[in-house]
């Protein structure tokens, strides 16, 4: 919590340029006033320094997520189009060994998967992969005991990048959780369903 939302205040008498003078005043539209604005820009700064060490990554915002993720996790930044060239034909072996389970657990500070519940689950990789702009948006919904639909939408316009992501999730989601998973791709949304398994003999 700032020190504006505690009411502990630090009055700053200083001097800058114009012209960052103008940025805080246009990002100030975003984060709703310059002290929060200044505020933001150290806790980025105390990021990209690894000053900051979270208590709990699910109160950060996605820039600091991915922040996060470069530094701890050694994640690169790619554009579209080439990402797109590298699933052409990216072999099942790279969609089976997928760092998914990696990700979600540091998400959690290294809790087991296992130990995670399926909404904790579906929660992390909507923060997790909309922190790092694959996704536009992801819509997660719970509609019976173990069994939740997600939709994923993209800018690409590209069947192929929504077959790819859906082939990645239902891999994950029935090799690592054992459940049962169907996915229906469109060229810049692709649909998902998961739920538990049906129990043998019914």
């Amino acid at each position: 919590m700032s020190d504006l939302e505690t009411g502990k205040i630090k009055h700053l008498h200083t001097t800058i340029s114009e012209e960052t003078f103008e940025k805080i005043r246009s990002l100030s539209k975003k984060y709703g006033n310059h002290s929060k604005t200044i505020e933001k820009a150290i806790d980025l700064l105390e990021l990209h320094e690894g000053l900051a060490i979270p208590e709990n990554k699910q109160d950060l915002d996605p820039d600091m997520i991915w922040g996060f993720m470069r530094s701890e996790l050694n994640m690169v930044a790619v554009g579209k189009t080439t990402f797109l060239s590298y699933i052409d034909d990216i072999p099942e072996k790279a969609i089976l060994n997928n760092i998914a389970t990696e990700i979600i657990e540091w998400f959690y500070n290294y809790k087991k998967l296992t130990d995670l519940s399926l909404e904790e689950v579906i929660k992390a990789i909507k923060i997790i992969w909309m922190s790092a702009n694959y996704f536009r948006s992801v819509r997660c919904e719970r509609v019976g005991a173990g069994q939740y639909k997600m939709v994923f939408t993209h800018d690409l316009n590209d069947l192929k990048y929504s077959q790819y992501w859906g082939k990645y999730f239902q891999t994950f989601f029935e090799t690592k959780l054992g459940k049962e998973v169907k996915i229906l791709c469109r060229p810049q949304i692709f649909h998902m369903e998961v739920q538990d398994r049906p129990k043998e003999g019914k």
